[in-house]
């Protein structure tokens, strides 16, 4: 399966790819989404300035982190896209 494939199955939810509060999503170096299987809205959007609820930029240390440490697990605090609760969230580079 190629870039564009993948990106097409985040973006509809693919079963293959989500499962439940699960999902996969992709951004460039620049913080700018390019699939998500989470919230189909945040494409194409850039969220480098965004904070989380608990008040850091995590597109920002996701970039730091993959310049200087490479794969890593990462957590952080984001809204859940069906609950719109806060909740703790894992990101693997």
């Amino acid at each position: 399966m190629g870039l564009n494939e993948c990106i097409h199955s985040f973006n509809t939810k693919d079963p293959n790819f989500v499962k439940g509060s699960l999902y996969v999503f992709i951004s460039n170096l620049d913080g700018t989404i390019i699939g998500h299987g989470g919230n189909s809205k945040l494409v194409r959007k850039n969220l480098m300035r965004v904070k989380s609820p608990s008040g850091v930029y995590p597109s920002q240390v996701f970039q730091t982190i993959i310049k200087t440490k490479g794969a890593v697990w990462t957590d952080y605090k984001w809204l859940h896209p069906i609950t719109r609760k806060v909740q703790k969230k894992n990101w693997y580079t």
